[in-house]
């Protein structure tokens, strides 16, 4: 299960997700759960893709604090693709559960996802640089290519679950 709780925003990187994940969806038979609202455009397409692909794709408009943190929780991967992205918080949310993100390098995200190196087992995620459609893909096939694959699966959702981004740790580095 691949999961998003975002605006439907150009800066969230919704424009790479619609020319990418109907393909996604399509041919490598993935689960998609999307919890958000923004441009029309962007919920016309996801309203388009949960009727196509009802019983692999879920979509509700709006925001729902719990609902949020269930599809979080419940993701095997958690999909950021920002085209900026100053903080980010929702990446630290999934990674206190557990849950892979894969985001775009950039900003907050390039600062709290380690991409995951399959010869040390370090890393928590998975990152990709440019802006495309096809810089997403290859992010998110390759970060499939792990999907319950032992010891990485394993591993990874350790690594995940031991980062600390907290305050309090915050601040003893800086002290």
């Amino acid at each position: 299960l691949l999961g998003m709780v975002t605006r439907l925003t150009e800066q969230k990187g919704i424009d790479l997700v619609c020319h990418t994940l109907e393909r996604l969806v399509a041919e490598l038979g993935i689960c998609f759960a999307l919890l958000g609202s923004g441009a029309s455009r962007y919920e016309d397409f996801f309203r388009y893709l949960a009727s196509r692909y009802s019983r692999q794709v879920f979509v509700q408009f709006g925001y729902n604090e719990a609902l949020a943190h269930k599809i979080i929780a419940a993701a095997d991967y958690l999909l950021m693709p920002s085209r900026y992205e100053p903080c980010g918080l929702t990446q630290l949310y999934a990674l206190r559960y557990g849950t892979i993100p894969i985001v775009r390098a950039v900003g907050g995200l390039r600062d709290t996802v380690r991409q995951y190196d399959p010869m040390t087992g370090e890393g928590w995620g998975f990152l990709f640089e440019d802006y495309t459609p096809e810089a997403l893909r290859g992010a998110v096939e390759y970060a499939l290519s792990f999907y319950n694959v032992q010891p990485h699966w394993e591993q990874l959702r350790r690594n995940a679950m031991a980062c600390d981004f907290s305050a309090r740790r915050s601040a003893e580095q800086y002290l």
